[in-house]
């Protein structure tokens, strides 16, 4: 299994009115325990409600799972088509989802337009738990052990079937809430939330109107990330910045020394209560996932760590080293597990998968091909959705923008003047579709790489 879980470390037909009557009779209101803030309140501006979707939607006799929805009101006049919203991961989260983007002082439609307003001018905002993550069901975490395949035992110890927590089946919860909020809507995906939206997109593409997809995923194939290789590119980048040159003169040969230096003695740093041993695989993959939101800052860490204070990068990275990281429930590893395999089923870690696996339809990772609106949003720092995996989807959309923000890291954006630009992009491409002014990615500064401490 050693192969999947590299890959993870680096990591939905017209319905009768009928059919929409049924679906939208299960959608239950529940107390949503979360707070914007003072001015905005439960009922009056968001509201929660679980949706009942069938563990095994070919199988409807197998049992039901219970997803929680949040649907953030929007405050602008007549607003029309909402706006479903998928998480990253797999495994990622509603909670988290608001910790990046709704925080209170983002929702303010008094405020300068930001990032979400884009969305709440169009209507209402739809973010839910998928399967198997935050407060839907079944539950799968499991941060007591120390293996993927420990963890997914444990869950299965549970009683759940660990073979429903696909996205076949996650496309199909996608198509129950699309009805049961009317049939028609936008749709959001964030890196996993790409991968999702396209499968949807294969098999459920009526009634979608626009779709937006930042940090964009291919869903035709996946590699082990030269993680290396990233911070290489992010090395040279800095090169080629005089401010940059001057700050860090010797950050390639720096960097090059720490790696022989951790080959020959690993260092031991302790922070977050444990202690970690960084050898250079670590450092390399500490260094990756530093880049999906932080990689103007991967300079400055090199020159620490040239320093020999660890300290700082451990402390900020580490969580990804340990039992709680998102990426060690078996939410995650299954998802992650079957969009590997569905790939190349013969790759040796899926010919020895030693628990139940259920193989995706032959035909679900054909090219996705569609005539709707897309627009795909890249970071040229994106460590795990590079452009050029944008590029590779691109070719089945017929009517499609792709934007490239320079400074931009995995679903974030380098500085306020990438922020601003991407807004209004996103906005015009809401309200017009793919025909939109650019001119602004023209105005964009160069890479801030951050200065020494």
């Amino acid at each position: 299994m050693k192969g999947i879980m590299n890959m993870l470390k680096s990591l939905f037909v017209l319905f009768a009115a009928s059919g929409l009557a049924q679906a939208a009779s299960s959608l239950t209101p529940v107390p949503c325990n979360l707070a914007f803030s003072a001015a905005y309140l439960e009922g009056q501006d968001f509201n929660c409600h679980q949706l009942s979707v069938p563990a095994r939607h070919q199988d409807p006799a197998k049992g039901s799972y219970s997803l929680h929805i949040l649907r953030i009101k929007s405050p602008f006049h007549s607003p029309g088509t909402p706006t479903i919203m998928l998480n990253g991961g797999p495994g990622g989260t509603l909670d988290g989802f608001l910790q990046m983007w709704l925080r209170p002082d983002l929702y303010n439609p008094a405020a300068k337009p930001e990032w979400m307003n884009a969305f709440l001018q169009q209507g209402d905002v739809i973010l839910y738990d998928q399967r198997g993550t935050g407060k839907s069901e079944p539950e799968t975490s499991c941060q007591t052990v120390s293996s993927m395949e420990e963890c997914i035992k444990a869950v299965q110890e549970k009683g759940v079937d660990v073979t429903t927590l696909t996205t076949v089946e996650s496309a199909e919860d996608l198509e129950d809430l699309k009805l049961a909020l009317g049939g028609k809507i936008n749709l959001y995906g964030l890196s996993y939330g790409t991968y999702l939206a396209q499968k949807h997109l294969k098999y459920h593409p009526d009634g979608i109107q626009k779709v937006v997809l930042q940090g964009v995923m291919d869903t035709r194939r996946f590699r082990d990330l030269d993680q290396g290789a990233y911070v290489a590119q992010v090395i040279q980048l800095c090169e080629t910045s005089p401010i940059c040159t001057r700050w860090y003169p010797t950050l390639k040969t720096d960097y090059v020394a720490l790696l022989d230096q951790l080959t020959l003695k690993p260092v031991v740093v302790h922070s977050l209560g444990q202690d970690f041993t960084i050898d250079q695989h670590v450092l390399n993959f500490l260094l990756f996932m530093e880049g999906y939101s932080q990689a103007l800052e991967i300079p400055r860490s090199i020159d620490q760590l040239a320093l020999g204070d660890f300290s700082k990068l451990v402390q900020e990275q580490g969580m990804y080293l340990t039992p709680q990281s998102p990426i060690n429930s078996a939410m995650n590893q299954m998802m992650g597990v079957h969009m590997y395999c569905a790939i190349d089923p013969q790759e040796t870690p899926c010919k020895e998968a030693n628990y139940a696996y259920l193989p995706d339809p032959a035909d679900y990772n054909a090219p996705l091909q569609t005539d709707l609106p897309v627009l795909l949003l890249s970071g040229q720092l994106d460590p795990i959705t590079p452009p050029a995996l944008a590029e590779q989807v691109q070719k089945g959309l017929k009517n499609h923008l792709h934007v490239v923000l320079p400074a931009g890291g995995h679903g974030s954006y380098g500085n306020p003047q990438e922020l601003q630009c991407t807004v209004h992009i996103l906005s015009d491409f809401l309200e017009s579709g793919t025909a939109v002014n650019q001119d602004c990615l023209q105005d964009l500064p160069p890479l801030n790489f951050l200065p020494p401490l």
